[in-house]
């Protein structure tokens, strides 16, 4: 099959055109699982967005709710059922989750039994609490946020919803010892216990935000808000009851959880924002590959052909040039290549061996149809000239001659002075003859003593 030397190169380009296809398809595949899971990550983290508002409302809706159970006052009332409009806005922007099905049941049912007295204090803060736990632990154990699960801003997120339930939980149980205007020992206990996981939590999440975010750190540690309720918190666990300023707790510790809400909805749209740009890097990093590498492919494709192309030419001539000289046995042809390469060194390679070769065949010609002793043509020589020659008398018809010379006696010169003597006789003799005959006459010796001229034309020589 890779008979040939451009089949060859096609074959090795063709399989580093797939090493690079593959390779790129590669890169791109992991842009693409990059640009994929920065996309969950974002659809994931605008589902966790919209449940910490529904949290949010949830857990003033709880606060409201204890405080109209306790004071169920014209205000309060109005004041609760403007706010669960609110919560209800919330929830249905969670309308394609299976979290806003099941709030919304146990809400409604919730709120209906709180309206109608039919469930107590405690029972109606714990079920608002399960609720709002529920959700948190959702993105904590539910497969469906198994990628923000990993991310490292979730834990971070997670601390700071977790600090603002535990807030949450102690505004509205002191808002219960407010309505009841005085201070119980497992009232005290529960905030102290909610106060030190609120602590933690929060120190956590400060704590996870110094290296990469530490702006916000300063937002939560030196906030007016948070400072004044956490210093109420301590005053209250304290037992200082004339000191403590029931009137405004309400309005004060839900100050401080609306700062940790701000900060969540702002981390979790700066994050939102990196995952967009991330998202869009991937995706042309992705494109960008493709591109290159199609182009890269491309334009590696057209030079590879092209000097395929001419570099098989080139061989192709070499080839052509050889395959009629081995037919014609012409070794004077030249290979002509104007490249200045190998190829162009092999063709002159083999220019030079042709050249020899040459020199050789003209040398060993020379050497058959020569005689060695006086140098002109031998009896072989004579005999191809003569058929030649009367080929064209028997064509043409045009008049020759044949001279025939002898050298009287010559044998008396060997006898007497050696064959020596003799050989420079008939070097003499034939140079005599040479010089005698015309450029276009040929003298041949026929051997021993005989001379043979060969006038042309009709031309004779006479001895």
């Amino acid at each position: 099959m890779l008979t040939t030397v451009r089949a060859k190169f096609y074959f090795l380009y063709i399989c580093m055109a797939l090493f690079m296809a593959a390779v790129a398809v590669a890169v791109a595949s992991f842009s693409w699982g990059k640009y994929s899971e920065r996309q969950t990550l974002l659809e994931e983290y605008n589902v966790f967005r919209l449940s910490t508002k529904a949290i949010h409302m949830l857990q003033k809706e709880r606060g409201l709710t204890v405080k109209s159970l306790f004071r169920p006052t014209p205000s309060n009332i109005n004041e609760l059922q403007l706010w669960r409009a609110e919560t209800n806005a919330a929830i249905l922007k969670l309308s394609n989750t299976s979290l806003s099905r099941e709030i919304s049941g146990r809400q409604i049912m919730l709120r209906g039994l709180s309206d109608s007295n039919a469930i107590s204090l405690e029972d109606c803060f714990l079920e608002y609490s399960n609720i709002i736990y529920e959700i948190i632990a959702t993105y904590s154990s539910d497969k469906s946020y198994e990628h923000i699960q990993h991310d490292h801003l979730f834990l971070s997120l997670m601390n700071l919803l977790m600090a603002r339930e535990h807030l949450g939980k102690i505004r509205a149980r002191i808002s219960m010892s407010a309505m009841n205007n005085f201070l119980d020992g497992e009232s005290q206990f529960y905030v102290k216990e909610k106060f030190g996981f609120y602590k933690i939590s929060k120190e956590e999440f400060l704590k996870s935000l110094k290296g990469k975010y530490p702006g916000y750190v300063g937002i939560v540690a030196d906030d007016e808000k948070v400072k004044k309720t956490e210093a109420a918190i301590s005053l209250y666990l304290d037992g200082r009851q004339q000191e403590f300023d029931y009137d405004s707790w309400f309005g004060m510790s839900t100050g401080a959880m609306d700062v940790y809400y701000s900060v969540e909805g702002t981390l979790v749209d700066t994050y939102g924002q990196y995952l967009k740009y991330e998202k869009r890097k991937a995706q042309l990093t992705g494109l960008l590959i493709l591109c290159v590498t199609a182009l890269v492919l491309l334009v590696s494709g057209l030079f590879v052909g092209r000097f395929i192309k001419s570099f098989s030419a080139r061989l192709e001539n070499i080839d052509d040039k050889m395959r009629f000289i081995l037919r014609t046995h012409d070794y004077k042809i030249e290979i002509t290549d104007q490249g200045h390469d190998e190829i162009s060194g092999i063709s002159n390679s083999l220019n030079s061996l042709l050249k020899f070769t040459n020199q050789l065949l003209e040398e060993k010609e020379k050497m058959a149809s020569t005689d060695r002793l006086t140098g002109v043509h031998n009896r072989t020589k004579f005999v191809d000239i003569f058929n030649s020659e009367f080929q064209r008398f028997s064509r043409y018809k045009t008049p020759f001659s044949v001279i025939m010379m002898d050298i009287d006696h010559f044998k008396i010169v060997n006898d007497t002075y050696g064959h020596n003597v003799g050989d420079d006789v008939l070097v003499e003799v034939t140079s005599m003859a040479s010089k005698i005959i015309r450029a276009t006459d040929i003298l041949v010796r026929w051997g021993g003593k005989s001379l043979w001229f060969w006038p042309r034309q009709a031309s004779y020589i006479l001895p």
